[in-house]
């Protein structure tokens, strides 16, 4: 029997899972605050659907330690030896969270002197028993592995061809909608991250051009008009899912 999930079930488990787009993108910066990272970068991208991905690096010492554990993270089935402080909300954030919102997931991770790469395709694993892929066909890979190199990554792992339309309606995507969407993640995530960001000076999480502060969810003045007064979005989003 194959030690990955056969085509039946891989192929219908990201459709039992409907959580938002920002919490499979906080799924992601869970896996890196796991892998103890102290800077993690979101950039999200794209003029339309067709070209639209979302890409999160971090600067963990370790990211995948070997080949082997890129495979494993990449499996849909398996067990996992869990650290009691790590803070994965479902311990599935590289696999069934992100296909049930993208048909592509890509993992660059940096050993050694090596970028190695492993994919999952949502069509992949309906047709037939699942295997981590290495050949590289996400369109960005190129512009991952060089910033990988530059900027002192250790892994970036990539979201592409998403299912549906994410936010919005229309097919094309304007600068403004991908800021406003970046300032609703950043303040998602200052929510979401807030003692985290609070017990860590040294922690650094972006999204595009805004830095992650952290936001009591508590504040006696946490209103609608306060808050766009104090982020100042271009636009506001509530995505689907």
């Amino acid at each position: 029997m194959s030690k990955y999930l056969g085509s039946g079930l891989a192929g219908e488990i990201p459709k039992l899972v409907n959580i938002s787009l920002d919490s499979v993108i906080a799924e992601l910066v869970d896996n890196c605050l796991d892998a103890k990272a102290k800077k993690i970068h979101v950039d999200i991208s794209g003029t339309s659907w067709d070209n639209f991905s979302i890409v999160v690096y971090d600067n963990s010492k370790e990211g995948f330690s070997s080949e082997q554990s890129l495979d494993d993270a990449f499996r849909l089935s398996g067990s996992k030896v869990r650290d009691a402080v790590e803070i994965g909300s479902f311990h599935m954030g590289m696999k069934v969270s992100t296909l049930s919102k993208f048909s592509d997931v890509a993992a660059f991770t940096k050993i050694e002197t090596n970028i190695l790469h492993r994919r999952l395709n949502q069509h992949h694993i309906e047709d037939k028993i699942y295997e981590p892929l290495e050949d590289i066909i996400y369109a960005g890979a190129t512009e991952v592995k060089d910033k990988i190199l530059a900027k002192g990554w250790t892994t970036g792992v990539c979201l592409s061809n998403p299912k549906s339309i994410l936010f919005g309606k229309e097919n094309t995507i304007k600068k403004s909608t991908i800021e406003g969407f970046s300032k609703q993640v950043a303040m998602f995530f200052g929510i979401t991250y807030e003692s985290i960001l609070l017990n860590d000076n040294d922690l650094e999480l972006t999204v595009n051009d805004e830095k992650v502060i952290p936001i009591d969810p508590f504040w006696d003045s946490f209103t609608t008009s306060n808050i766009t007064n104090k982020f100042e979005p271009k636009c506001c989003f509530q995505t689907t899912g």
